[in-house]
């Protein structure tokens, strides 16, 4: 991993290590869940609203921006896995840790994949 700073002394490196909302040590982990798989997500333990993620991740700054976006308009995880992700791409990941905290928060009335058992195909799983 590398850094570069520009000529504004922002650091870049690679692959991308972003930070958007709330950071983990910031946030009381008696409420809050923790979905990951290329990223840590944090959702509020009641609501499902995400907020926060940390990773580190090629093209990192994709998802950054795209988590960022629904933690400004106060997304939940229910609401972000209504959303497409397309296939193949490292943002599968994301709609994976999703899953991972959909499964952890009470039970919704809203339809949703995370709520089905396994495909056994992977481009659906």
């Amino acid at each position: 991993m590398f850094y570069t700073p520009d000529t504004t002394g922002h650091r870049f490196s690679d692959p991308n290590i972003a930070v958007v909302g709330s950071r983990f040590q910031a946030l009381d982990p008696e409420k809050i869940l923790i979905g990951e798989v290329i990223q840590r997500l944090y959702a509020d333990a009641v609501s499902g609203r995400l907020l926060g993620a940390e990773m580190c991740a090629p093209a990192g700054e994709h998802m950054a921006h795209l988590l960022a976006l629904a933690i400004d308009r106060s997304l939940t995880v229910q609401q972000l896995l209504r959303l497409p992700f397309y296939h193949p791409v490292l943002e599968e990941g994301l709609r994976t840790a999703l899953r991972a905290l959909a499964v952890q928060l009470p039970a919704v009335n809203e339809s949703d994949l995370s709520m089905c058992g396994a495909f056994n195909t992977e481009a659906l799983d």
